[in-house]
């Protein structure tokens, strides 16, 4: 069964956030089970929950101050925490590209971002993948920073939206020359 994508709902509790996560988007077409026509009932309901799109400007904010927070992980050569902050600048980008592209109504991050964001957008979050040696990751930041300059750039335009070109090259900068 763990190869199988399929959801149990609490009926006591099917209002929960965690629940309604689930439901989004489901109709009686998609039922395979339903013993006593209460699982048809409650998506007769058309429960949803809210589709909010994560905030552009959150998404800048987050990554700069990430990647500022790490030159001192890397002055103290902690990987551990060096790989926590990267995971908050991919998380953030991958919100920030989701701010944009996302247009399902299901799914995580994850599922979104592969099923919304253009291919080569995807291929900027792997910038984030690499090994945990201190070069590597260094490489994965600078690299990072680029990608993240160059689809903000994008989204905020696509918004409307005025970008801060003097916080994103102060900090670039400031963790370019640091880093190198």
């Amino acid at each position: 069964m763990h190869q199988l994508d399929f959801f149990m709902v609490n009926a006591d509790h099917v209002e929960d956030w965690w629940c309604l996560q689930h439901l989004k988007s489901a109709t009686r077409d998609n039922l395979i089970f339903d013993r006593d026509g209460r699982v048809g009932t409650l998506l007769d309901r058309g429960l949803r929950t809210d589709d909010g799109r994560p905030d552009p400007h959150r998404c800048f904010a987050s990554f700069w101050l990430h990647a500022d927070m790490l030159i001192k992980y890397f002055l103290r050569g902690d990987v551990f925490k060096i790989l926590k902050n990267i995971d908050f600048l991919r998380q953030a980008h991958a919100d920030l590209l989701l701010s944009r592209y996302d247009t399902l109504d299901w799914g995580g991050w994850e599922s979104k971002v592969k099923h919304c964001v253009p291919v080569e957008k995807q291929a900027h979050l792997l910038t984030y993948a690499t090994t945990p040696d201190l070069d590597s990751l260094r490489a994965a930041v600078v690299q990072g920073m680029g990608e993240f300059d160059r689809d903000a750039r994008e989204v905020f335009a696509a918004a409307g939206l005025s970008y801060r070109e003097d916080v994103a090259a102060t900090v670039r900068a400031y963790v370019v020359e640091r880093l190198s």
